[in-house]
């Protein structure tokens, strides 16, 4: 059989306004990284209004605690604001670590950073330092090998035995490990008459 990476567990990190990156960690293609490892930093003019207005909803909750007489309605509707304002950034692709920096500090930033979304080898890089990039690109793609796939192939007079649920038993570099087939796809290989 073949490792395979499971196609679940591969995230990709896509830009959500256009930009220009500023910075990079010395990560590359082939990489192990941990979640919430810093990736590389952009700017991005779209976010300075959104934090604008970010911070502008963080002093209004703050100035409503602190007085302490709003009413029910004025409470509710700041917490609105103050979650309409939490999701447009996220929405463009801050980070939580990045949302609760500027909240403890008060101030905008221009640059954004990148923070790696899991734990896994970083597939691709496409990236470079002052690189402009357009909403929608797909900057970085990462899989979790902490699950694969073994992608086996079976001689056709042994389908009886490529049946979903079935056990195996998987060697490799001197390590047993246990498997559960979990599917069984359709198409067999006319020359090889393979499975």
């Amino acid at each position: 059989g073949r490792v395979a990476v499971d196609e679940t567990r591969v995230h990709r990190w896509n830009a959500a306004v256009s930009g220009w990156i500023r910075s990079l960690s010395h990560n590359s293609t082939g990489s192990l990284v941990n979640k919430g490892d810093l990736l590389a930093t952009f700017f991005a003019p779209e976010f300075l209004g959104a934090q604008q207005a970010y911070l502008f909803s963080l002093n209004s909750s703050d100035r409503f605690r602190a007085e302490g007489n709003q009413t029910p309605e004025q409470t509710r509707v700041a917490k609105v604001g103050l979650q309409q304002a939490t999701d447009s950034l996220r929405n463009l692709g801050m980070s939580d670590i990045q949302l609760e920096q500027i909240a403890k500090q008060r101030a905008a930033t221009e640059s954004i950073d990148i923070y790696s979304p899991v734990t896994g080898f970083m597939i691709a890089r496409d990236v470079s330092p002052g690189q402009r990039f357009e909403r929608g690109a797909e900057l970085y793609r990462f899989a979790d090998l902490g699950h694969v796939w073994i992608v086996t192939d079976l001689f056709e007079k042994d389908r009886e035995f490529a049946k979903p649920g079935t056990l195996a038993t998987i060697h490799c570099q001197g390590r047993t490990f246990e498997a559960r087939m979990r599917e069984v796809l359709p198409q067999l290989d006319p020359v090889s008459r393979r499975l």
